[in-house]
């Protein structure tokens, strides 16, 4: 039945003689529903469990509607609010304002990542912000950039430095291992990274950027540290290779410098001892030479 017929129907009932008279409800029930055409007996509901369960569920949830709706209104805002901050915070340099902002929401990540690989890998990757960041501020204008800034950006870069070479000293093999590969390669991206921007540092900057070089060198003599402990103990594919490309890379940059003859001397025994496989050797030959001519580059 639709609305217009019920409409119609009690249209019908106002001038229904019967209707007229005093209100009998009982009457009047039998009279619709014989208009209506359904049964005039009243039955009592019987309502189940379920019944009454539902009926619960559906006050409470209507009552607690609300205020979780409200809720979550505010941590949309809250987080919304916070997503721009950290936004905002991303290309911060030291000595802003959200540079702070920028160095929580790193340790945020730190901590939320459980596996201890990802989590060496992360600071690999945030030594290479920091680097970044002193590389922007070599761009900024002398009068814009003060020795303050660059000294803060140094200090970042040895603290994740730092950890790094933490998680390198771990008792763990494979880790370690993996870690000391990503350290090996990205000290090189890190060298040129310092050298490409060495001249557009200023004069009272430049004795504080040197330091970087020698954290980097510290870095990748424990990432190969690494790999002669592992060879020595097992020789493996994986770490034979590491140690001939570390090997190769300082073999080859010293044959570019000029050597007297007793430098040429240690880095072609290097080299014979490398061949064998006597990395260990090999490799402090090699530091011995770069020690010498790093002492004649003071002297001069």
């Amino acid at each position: 039945m639709t609305d217009k017929d019920i409409t119609q129907l009690f249209k019908k009932l106002k001038d229904d003689s019967d209707t007229n008279r005093a209100f009998d409800a009982d009457r009047s029930w039998k009279l619709i529903s014989e208009r209506c055409g359904f049964d005039s007996e009243q039955k009592e509901s019987n309502y189940g469990f379920r019944d009454h369960v539902e009926y619960y569920v559906w006050q409470i949830t209507h009552a607690t509607a609300k205020p979780l709706i409200a809720s979550l209104a505010v941590f949309v805002f809250m987080f919304s609010g916070w997503v721009g901050a950290t936004n905002a915070s991303f290309s911060a340099l030291p000595g802003d304002k959200m540079y702070q902002v920028k160095l929580t929401m790193e340790k945020v990540q730190l901590n939320l990542t459980g596996d201890q690989m990802k989590r060496s890998k992360l600071q690999v990757e945030f030594a290479t912000r920091r680097l970044d960041e002193m590389v922007e501020l070599a761009a900024l204008t002398p009068q814009d950039m003060s020795s303050n800034r660059v000294q803060l950006a140094v200090n970042n870069f040895k603290t994740e430095v730092a950890h790094i070479k933490e998680d390198l000293s771990k008792d763990n093999p494979e880790n370690t291992k993996a870690l000391a590969k990503v350290v090996g390669r990205k000290a090189e991206i890190y060298r040129t990274t310092v050298s490409a921007s060495n001249n557009s540092f200023t004069d009272n900057v430049k004795s504080q950027v040197e330091e970087i070089g020698e954290i980097i060198d510290e870095a990748e003599e424990q990432a190969v540290e690494v790999f002669i402990t592992a060879h020595e103990e097992l020789p493996d594919e994986e770490s034979t290779n590491e140690l001939k490309h570390s090997f190769e890379k300082q073999f080859g940059a010293l044959t570019t410098k000029e050597l007297s003859e007793s430098q040429i001397e240690k880095i072609d025994l290097a080299r014979l001892l490398a061949d064998e496989g006597a990395y260990r050797r090999a490799f402090q030959l090699l530091k011995e030479v770069q020690l010498d001519l790093k002492q004649l580059d003071i002297k001069e």
